[in-house]
């Protein structure tokens, strides 16, 4: 089979224009959903809802396989998940997890309050996590962006140090591309080697100081060597 383009749909492409034309003036997207959309489609769709300003995203994400091929290439041998890192089963399971993890760290930084659940038994599909997210306040977004962040940097730090394609995608929602690189460099506060406290200088003194601290010290040893307690 192949993919058709939009434009190869012509009675689709006609009532897609006559109900969305392109030049409406119309805010952002109540909702924006995505159903079993398989490995980075869903992220192009969490991407999309978070630029637009969705005020709530619901996906259930499937096939996630972009980190767990980032993971079978990695040459870490001495990472703590190394053993994952190389077993095929292990590897594809975890990355599944891992990935959703990074997803809902990634939209808790673009200003998301984000949560998962199963929405089916399992019985029915083992692909039956949901994820939503719900556009918070800017005061209150302000306050959860510096967690997150290091959140984020921790995950990836401890899984291997790679990420997956939505926080590439998600960068142009998070301001400025200097002050994103600033919070994201910061290592989280529990990886930082706390700098030994600096001591003061010890004050210079003059000669005529020195000297007569000296002499004053040479005094005291004399008075204690010369001293005896009075007898009871």
């Amino acid at each position: 089979f192949r993919t058709s383009a939009v434009s190869d749909l012509v009675e689709w492409e006609r009532e897609y224009t006559a109900v969305f034309p392109e030049d409406r003036n119309v805010g952002p997207p109540d909702a924006v959903l995505s159903l079993h959309a398989c490995d980075t489609a869903t992220d192009e769709a969490l991407a999309y809802g978070a630029f637009a300003g969705s005020e709530t995203l619901l996906v259930a994400p499937c096939c996630q396989v972009e980190l767990a091929r980032k993971w079978a290439a990695l040459q870490k041998p001495r990472h703590p998940l190394a053993l994952v890192h190389r077993t095929g089963s292990l590897r594809t399971e975890m990355a599944a997890h891992t990935t959703d993890a990074l997803r809902i760290a990634l939209l808790r930084c673009s200003g998301y309050a984000v949560d998962a659940s199963k929405f089916v038994p399992a019985e029915h599909t083992p692909k039956n996590r949901l994820i939503v997210a719900s556009k918070i306040p800017d005061d209150v977004a302000g306050e959860q962006e510096t967690s997150a962040f290091r959140e984020l940097k921790g995950l990836k730090r401890a899984t291997g140090g790679e990420s997956i394609v939505l926080e590439e995608m998600l960068q142009k929602t998070w301001g400025v591309r200097e002050r994103y690189a600033k919070v994201h460099a910061e290592p989280p506060s529990f990886y930082q080697k706390k700098a030994p406290a600096a001591q003061p200088e010890p004050a210079k003194r003059s000669r005529n100081e020195a000297e007569f601290l000296c002499m004053d010290l040479s005094s005291a040893r004399r008075r204690r060597s010369t001293y005896s307690p009075p007898l009871k």
